[in-house]
């Protein structure tokens, strides 16, 4: 049964209320997807996929972030990554879909400031500790990404390594962690303003001179 527009932003409404404090892209991107889905009364297990395995042309294997058959690609990075790039990295992996696989729209975005010069160390403790996340959701092959972060049920082992990841990501951005999330988001707020400034003057001036 389809939900009324009421109910739909109603429903939106708690989702950015969820999701407003949110501090790691790297951990919670596909919880945030899976609760954005049901914004619409949609369950993203049963029409999209995480991490669908495609071959490039290159004849690499190449991950896409979500894929949802027929509908929709998506490609997720975090704020300062190129998204034309992005753009083009989604294109690319068009090549390894079937004819009824192909996407009618593209999405990319991004969340998050990046660090402004992770050391190759820190980019491998992260890479490294992203597997080892993906790992341990191995391990549960009869849960979904919904009951795997349930607060109330996630599994301990699956809470450590997100821990971990967490810890690997937070070193990227400075030597010390952050205390709370509060400290976190104070950080990227100001990262934030830093990358994006002077990008509205810029924008201004352009049309000024049309």
């Amino acid at each position: 049964m389809a939900l009324s527009w009421n109910e739909i932003k109603h429903r939106a409404i708690e989702f950015s209320k969820e999701w407003e404090k949110t501090s790691n892209e790297l951990a919670d991107a596909k919880p945030f997807l899976i609760d954005f889905f049901n914004v619409f009364g949609i369950i993203q297990k049963k029409v999209a996929s995480f991490e669908y395995r495609i071959k490039k042309l290159d004849e690499h294997d190449g991950y896409i972030d979500m894929l949802w058959k027929g509908t929709l690609l998506v490609e997720m990075k975090s704020r300062g990554k190129n998204l034309d790039k992005a753009y083009q990295q989604a294109r690319d992996y068009l090549y390894g879909l079937k004819q009824f696989e192909l996407p009618n729209y593209i999405l990319v975005y991004n969340n998050f400031p990046w660090p402004e010069a992770p050391g190759q160390n820190q980019l491998n403790a992260i890479e490294k500790a992203a597997h080892k996340v993906l790992e341990v959701r191995s391990r549960f092959p009869e849960s979904s990404l919904a009951d795997l972060y349930d607060p109330l049920s996630m599994p301990h082992e699956l809470v450590k390594v997100h821990q971990k990841l967490d810890k690997v990501v937070d070193l990227a951005y400075r030597p010390q962690l952050f205390p709370n999330d509060i400290k976190r988001m104070e950080y990227l707020f100001e990262l934030y303003e830093k990358y994006t400034a002077g990008l509205f003057k810029t924008e201004k001036s352009k049309r000024k001179k049309k």
